[in-house]
């Protein structure tokens, strides 16, 4: 984890404030605030992701969510990949994606 996102959990945990760049930054500082326990940060980060989610992030945005159990966001980025199907299968996003994961999405 870059210093730069513990700098800004701590920023949140003392200011409750958190000021973090759009993408990767914001979803690690989402990963250290779920491994810290921190819920009103995970909610702040996690609006923040949902409502900034693209092409670009939604598939990585949905492992991420998956993975830590925010089943909200997971729901919101698995939606957004549904939205940007074409695109994205025409980009070769899916061929790294979990069975189940594909099957979800393929299922509806």
């Amino acid at each position: 984890m870059e210093v730069r996102c513990m700098e800004a959990v701590l920023e949140f945990m003392y200011e409750g404030v958190v000021h973090v760049a759009q993408g990767e930054e914001m979803l690690q500082v989402l990963e250290a605030a779920c491994r810290l326990q921190c819920d009103a940060l995970i909610a702040t980060v996690e609006r923040a992701i949902a409502e900034s989610l693209t092409q670009d992030t939604c598939m990585e945005v949905w492992k991420l969510a998956e993975k830590l159990s925010l089943k909200t966001l997971a729901l919101q980025a698995r939606d957004a990949v549904c939205a940007a199907f074409g695109p994205l299968a025409a980009r070769g996003r899916f061929s790294h994606l979990k069975h189940e994961s594909l099957c979800s999405l393929l299922n509806g």
